[in-house]
């Protein structure tokens, strides 16, 4: 099971019953002394311009999460950093630590924790996740408990695909949130346009490695390295097939997108009126290319052209970047554009 485990970190099949197996093992094999070992308690962490500590929330405190603060005091402002998909709270390579603390540099603190389904918050069953389940923004909106109640009051979500798509949820029903910043969002409104794709790609991205794998063994037999490179030309068309399927659903879902002249707003559209409405802002950022500009599209009309008509919302491009922003200065882009915002201060005027 291990190549299906390392495949992606969202596409990823855990072999549960091999681990269980393992910690079997070990626990009747391990000696006396480690079972009445402690094990050390987190303790927070410090910088010359950060701090970091370690708290629980939300019912029961089931959820868990990395609080990190400027060194000095300064503007109750804080970023949540939400999920991408099956990518656990440190972020891709790292990126949420080194952005949290840089932020913190700054005068701007942030909360990173995992949704459910991942890494410390993964359920009963975390085989095969889903990311996209109908309750997940309400951890978001948990998080943002804890944090009022330690005086933050200029709150700011961050998301980046599957987590922009619950951090949208969040925000739009919480008048606490000032602004939202969604990076490369793959979907604005779950259905089989975006279920079927999904399925398809989780599917053939676990057994993709393993197949690769057996097809070059020299120790497998010449029947069964035959069996291997079948089966990865069969995926290959199975990809195919699942990408026109695809597009032939976007092809159905756009018939009933809303019109250009805004006659029928979609849930989205709605969200995005209701948000700006009570003074909040929206950052939509995109790697050049992504597809989640198709999406943008799909909802908002050419460009995205009905939400940037909407005041408080804006779009930015990062030129020559993927989409997780693995490159330097993608990441260095999408701290601008946090950091941006942040520095006019609240994005939002209460009323008195």
């Amino acid at each position: 099971g291990y190549e299906k485990m390392m495949c992606d970190p969202t596409a990823t099949i855990t072999p549960l019953p091999t681990l269980r197996a393992a910690a079997a093992y070990l626990s009747d094999t391990a000696l006396p002394r480690a079972a009445e070992m402690a094990r050390p308690r987190a303790t927070a962490l410090r910088d010359s311009e950060w701090s970091e500590e370690h708290i629980a929330f939300g019912d029961n405190d089931g959820l868990t999460g990395v609080l990190c603060r400027p060194a000095r005091s300064g503007p109750a402002r804080v970023m949540v950093l939400t999920n991408a998909g099956g990518i656990r709270r440190i972020g891709w390579g790292r990126q949420y630590v080194d952005l949290a603390r840089d932020l913190a540099a700054h005068g701007v603190a942030s909360l990173r924790f995992d949704l459910s389904n991942v890494a410390e918050a993964a359920g009963p069953d975390p085989a095969i996740p889903f990311h996209y389940g109908d309750g997940i923004h309400r951890e978001i909106t948990a998080a943002v408990d804890a944090l009022t109640t330690r005086d933050f009051d200029d709150i700011t979500l961050v998301g980046a695909c599957s987590g922009a798509y619950h951090a949208l949820r969040a925000g739009a029903g919480d008048a606490r949130v000032n602004r939202l910043v969604l990076i490369n969002q793959l979907c604005f409104e779950w259905g089989p346009e975006h279920a079927f794709p999904l399925n398809a790609w989780m599917m053939q991205k676990a057994g993709d490695v393993e197949r690769r794998r057996n097809a070059v063994d020299e120790g497998l037999s010449d029947l069964a390295r035959l069996r291997a490179v079948l089966m990865a030309r069969a995926i290959k068309l199975a990809k195919t097939g699942a990408k026109s399927a695809y597009h032939a659903l976007r092809a159905i879902a756009s018939l009933t997108a809303p019109s250009a002249s805004g006659a029928t707003m979609s849930a989205s559209e709605k969200a995005f009126a209701e948000i700006v409405a009570r003074g909040a802002r929206i950052d939509l950022v995109y790697a050049d290319g992504d597809a989640g500009l198709d999406e943008l599209e799909r909802i908002f009309g050419p460009g995205g052209e009905r939400a940037l008509a909407l005041p408080g919302v804006r779009k930015t491009i990062l030129p020559s970047a993927d989409h997780l922003l693995t490159a330097r200065h993608a990441r260095a882009g999408l701290r601008a554009v946090l950091l941006e915002g942040a520095a006019s201060g609240k994005a939002k005027t209460r009323a008195a």
